[in-house]
């Protein structure tokens, strides 16, 4: 199951995780920016940056799969990042999804802490039953049907429940249900979506990641078909694109809508895949940057 987009919308919601669990000093508030940086044409999967520009900003890399170039790419992001910040301090985390997955390359676990997240969960399950990130991430954790069964409604209904601002309670949530209706496959998603008491007809609304980026690609190609043409296709496209990103990103500035109306077809397929990484039009606007 792809979760690299999932947890930059946990990130982004609630930056202050990343501190916690990394026993790093919470900053107070924070913006989370998914940056490119043109010298290598790399996307840095979360960069926090704290208000308070003399305190450290952290470069957050997350690895579910193993990778053994991860430390020296993120060592590279910390640098450009700082340089870019005239100079800041900087601080790198990698999330790995357990420990059999980091190469633990030197000199650079010198520079770079790594956290765990099997052994994360496993911590706070014995510890802090009650923390917010059991909740969000118990799709990833509850091994079985079965088990999801019983316990996802649970953790979901418990997630529902906190006292949290609507701007990070919504993305939580809507990762978690990204995340159980991938998993969900043996029976009728409506009818867990019950469960859950979830409106059946939100569903697609709320299920957020590929599942989103992919309908919009079909969408656009089932459009541009009945257009009947190359031209079509692409228009089509563009189109599933555009309203895919009012619906979750707000109203379009016009310039970037122009930008992104004069892309070919290669390119509006390129910008509907990077767009499971962002979380605004900003990020969009640093995207065709990157290109350009």
């Amino acid at each position: 199951m792809k979760s690299d987009t999932q947890f930059y919308q946990i990130i982004r919601a609630c930056p202050e995780l990343i501190y916690e669990l990394a026993g790093l000093p919470n900053p107070g508030p924070c913006r989370t920016l998914s940056e490119t940086f043109k010298e290598f044409s790399r996307s840095a999967d979360a960069v926090i940056e704290p208000l308070d520009e003399s305190l450290p900003v952290c470069v957050v890399e997350v690895q579910h799969q193993l990778d053994g170039s991860i430390y020296n790419r993120l060592v590279i992001e910390r640098a450009l990042a700082q340089q870019q910040r005239n100079y800041r301090p900087i601080q790198g985390v990698i999330l790995f999804a357990g420990r059999e997955l980091d190469p633990s390359t030197e000199p650079w676990t010198k520079l770079i802490q790594p956290l765990y997240l099997d052994e994360v969960v496993d911590r706070l399950r014995e510890t802090q039953p009650d923390h917010l990130l059991l909740d969000v991430l118990a799709p990833t954790y509850l091994q079985t049907d079965t088990e999801l069964e019983q316990w996802a409604p649970f953790h979901y209904h418990r997630l529902r429940s906190r006292n949290l601002p609507t701007e990070v309670l919504q993305p939580l949530l809507a990762v978690f249900e990204s995340w159980i209706f991938h998993l969900i496959k043996t029976q009728d998603r409506e009818t867990f979506a019950m469960k859950l008491n979830i409106p059946t007809g939100d569903i697609r609304e709320t299920v957020v990641g590929r599942e989103l980026i992919d309908e919009g690609i079909r969408r656009g190609m089932e459009r541009g078909l009945q257009l009947g043409s190359e031209q079509g296709l692409e228009t089509g496209m563009e189109r599933s694109l555009l309203k895919l990103g009012r619906k979750h990103f707000g109203p379009i500035p016009p310039a970037l809508e122009a930008r992104i109306q004069a892309l070919d077809l290669a390119g509006t397929e390129a910008l509907f895949d990077a767009m499971l990484d962002m979380g605004s039009w900003e990020d969009v606007t640093k995207w065709l940057d990157a290109q350009a």
